[in-house]
């Protein structure tokens, strides 16, 4: 079975039309999956038999990584880099912090 996060716009926009549904109906969808990140009952401007032939035939499948599956952040040199040093750089523009 197909995940619709698997299909590009235009491979949604097909699989629609040959649902009898117009290519609008394409970019609502696909604005409100990767904008909103919103499950098909969220979707309230879709019709509801649209709705439900999604859910049968193109489930919504997101795997959730928890922390222990995330890789760990290295710097420039490879070296393991300290949580949050990325956003205290970005926040201070480089320049080092007061003491």
């Amino acid at each position: 079975m197909v995940n619709v996060y698997d299909l590009t716009l235009e491979q949604l926009t097909e699989r629609l039309a040959a649902w009898g549904e117009p290519a609008f109906r394409a970019r609502q969808l696909y604005r409100q999956l990767w904008r909103r990140s919103a499950t098909y009952e969220e979707m309230t401007d879709l019709p509801a038999g649209l709705r439900e032939r999604l859910a049968e035939e193109l489930p919504i499948a997101v795997r959730v990584l928890d922390r222990a599956h995330r890789r760990p952040r290295r710097d420039a040199e490879g070296a393991p880099r300290a949580r949050g040093a990325a956003r205290d750089r970005d926040r201070d523009h480089g320049l080092p912090r007061p003491a």
